[in-house]
């Protein structure tokens, strides 16, 4: 599956450039590269704060990690939890499952059910194990961090948050390293 990851648009680019012209070419590609584009675009809005266009794009789309995204940017945790374990029972791919775990372990600590999300960061070190340094062992830092963070342990998610940063920016996900550090 071919994507759109704005967090690695080549830094001479703006983002909204780069999903400008993959719009325009996406339409005439037919609808799954088009839903692919818009749901890039709504993604940056969401990025940006803005809320309520990225929902505008979004309307009638069944893709429930971006859906999940807007929710938990809304602060309705409990609902994003619903889409992303519905996502996560229909068995997507691995990089599927890493952000939908990543952002599973972040709804659950948004309704304090930190052992769950603890179980679901578990999973997430699982999944990134099988490629220790790509993206799903990042997140996998990042989601325990978290957990950290929740119980009350700021050394040890200052700790995963900082294993994930060298992760992040051997990626190109600058803007992803940048929360890690921020967060330390």
């Amino acid at each position: 599956r071919i994507g759109f990851d704005l967090r690695a648009c080549p830094p001479r680019l703006a983002p909204r450039q780069v999903l400008a012209a993959a719009i325009r070419m996406s339409g005439r590609a037919g609808p799954v590269p088009h839903a692919m584009a818009i749901t890039a675009l709504a993604e940056l809005r969401l990025l940006q704060g803005r809320i309520e266009e990225a929902e505008a794009l979004l309307d009638g789309c069944a893709d429930d990690i971006i859906r999940a995204r807007v929710c938990l940017a809304r602060g309705e945790a409990q609902a994003a939890a619903a889409l992303l374990e519905h996502c996560l029972a229909d068995d997507p791919g691995p990089a599927r499952r890493a952000t939908a775990l990543a952002l599973l372990v972040e709804a659950l600590i948004g309704l304090d059910r930190t052992d769950a999300a603890a179980a679901s960061a578990k999973r997430l070190q699982t999944l990134g194990a099988t490629v220790p340094l790509g993206r799903a062992a990042a997140l996998a830092a990042v989601a325990t961090g978290r957990v950290a963070a929740a119980r009350g342990d700021p050394a040890a998610a200052a700790d995963h948050f900082r294993a994930a940063v060298p992760i992040l920016d051997r990626l190109g996900l600058a803007f992803d390293a940048a929360q890690a550090r921020l967060t330390t």
